[in-house]
């Protein structure tokens, strides 16, 4: 079997890394397996029009389509290079050949011109109604990048143009969901979804934690969305312990300035952007992972792996964030924005730190049904045309909307 993976980029964020960790799995279970991203693409350069349908990008996908000739193309993300243009090219190639078209749902760019499913009203984000986003007023009367009219108008117009008006979407066979509430909120689509976990890598080493100074860390872009200034803001003067900031961005000063301006008790550390073995290290001898998005997060590969080294975790209630405290019955959660729920939040933290109860949990059996081996088989089973065993057709979860 023949299996093309295409994404924007080759080496970026959480998309990439499950990317490349699938590609290495397959490839160890004997495929022929290739990638296809915007750095294969020579003279690539971004432009508003390719934006929205990049040519280039459709030329040399097809080029690669005719040497490959693979039995499955396996998307990730595409619209911010490639852009959607290139499901007009699958199609066309679909005419002539046997080939089945997945994709994995990093994000919600298919029913939603914002990728995070959210809009910006008086320059705050707000989370999208899902049920009404197949109105062309709520569409046209929202702020989908808080950047500029401009940058709005072109996601907008991005999204329209190939899913509203041409539906270049239905050559997706099959949409593969990492989280239930990403199979809820997809399913508008006319297009057979499955939920499949996202696979935790074999971590075997579990650091023994030393009970002082409570230590905190946020790993990821330090943007808007990801509410760290809010987060920031809303810690306790007197709170003790120690934040390592793991990652830069947009916001970066902004957490800078809060931190320096509130005079903290907690020692708060921005160490920048590391490399993923010494991110994951310091999650590793952290007793507790910190994700205060405001945005609806998919499934986030960090949460999965902290569980799995004994990294209790402490999210926002939204979303993929939710059902994995959930599902693994560890972790703690807080409404984003709500300066009492974080305080009252910490509050528990605190005491089950001071009680040696923080790290001593047990998520065996949630690990065991996102094992690679169970990804890999879930994976071949869509490849070949069938839903996987553990699928279960009529699940689902209540999307949040405002």
């Amino acid at each position: 079997m023949k299996i093309l993976h295409v994404n924007d980029y080759r080496d970026a964020g959480g998309c990439e890394v499950v990317m490349q960790l699938t590609v290495s799995l397959l490839n160890s279970h004997g495929m022929d397996v290739d990638t296809f991203t915007s750095d294969d693409v020579p003279g690539y350069r971004r432009t508003a029009l390719g934006y929205i349908n990049s040519n280039l990008c459709r030329k040399k996908l097809a080029e690669v389509l005719h040497s490959q000739q693979p039995d499955v193309v396996h998307l990730h993300n595409f619209y911010h290079e490639l852009s959607p243009g290139i499901l007009k090219t699958l199609a066309d190639y679909k005419h002539s050949h046997d080939m089945l078209v997945v994709m994995t749902a990093h994000d919600y760019h298919l029913v939603c011109p914002n990728s995070g499913l959210s809009f910006y009203k008086n320059g705050k984000l707000q989370i999208a109604d899902v049920s009404r986003l197949k109105n062309i007023s709520y569409l046209f009367s929202r702020s989908w990048d808080n950047r500029s009219i401009a940058h709005s108008l072109l996601k907008l117009a991005q999204h329209i143009y190939n899913y509203r008006l041409l539906k270049r979407h239905s050559v997706i066979d099959c949409i593969i969901c990492p989280s239930k509430f990403m199979r809820s909120a997809l399913s508008s689509l006319d297009i057979h979804t499955t939920h499949i976990p996202l696979p935790v890598p074999n971590i075997c080493n579990r650091s023994i934690r030393t009970n002082s100074p409570l230590t905190f860390v946020f790993a990821g872009r330090v943007e808007p969305e990801k509410g760290l200034a809010q987060f920031l803001a809303s810690v306790p003067d007197d709170m003790q312990g120690k934040f390592i900031v793991i990652g830069e961005g947009s916001e970066l000063q902004l957490c800078r300035d809060i931190s320096e301006q509130r005079q903290l008790q907690m020692e708060v550390d921005f160490i920048g952007k590391r490399p993923r073995d010494e991110t994951l290290e310091i999650i590793n001898r952290s007793h507790i992972l910190v994700l205060p998005s405001v945005w609806v997060e998919n499934s986030p590969v960090s949460l999965l792996e902290a569980l799995a080294v004994g990294t209790n975790v402490l999210v926002s209630d939204l979303g993929g964030m939710k059902e994995i405290v959930e599902n693994a019955g560890v972790g703690f959660t807080f409404s984003p924005g709500g300066a009492q729920s974080i305080v009252q939040t910490l509050d528990c933290v605190i005491e089950c730190f001071n009680q040696g109860t923080l790290n001593k949990f047990d998520v065996s059996e949630f690990l065991s049904k996102r094992t690679e081996q169970e990804y890999l088989d879930r994976l071949i089973s869509v490849y070949k045309g069938h839903s996987p065993i553990s699928d279960e057709a009529n699940e689902s979860v209540e999307v949040a909307v405002v």
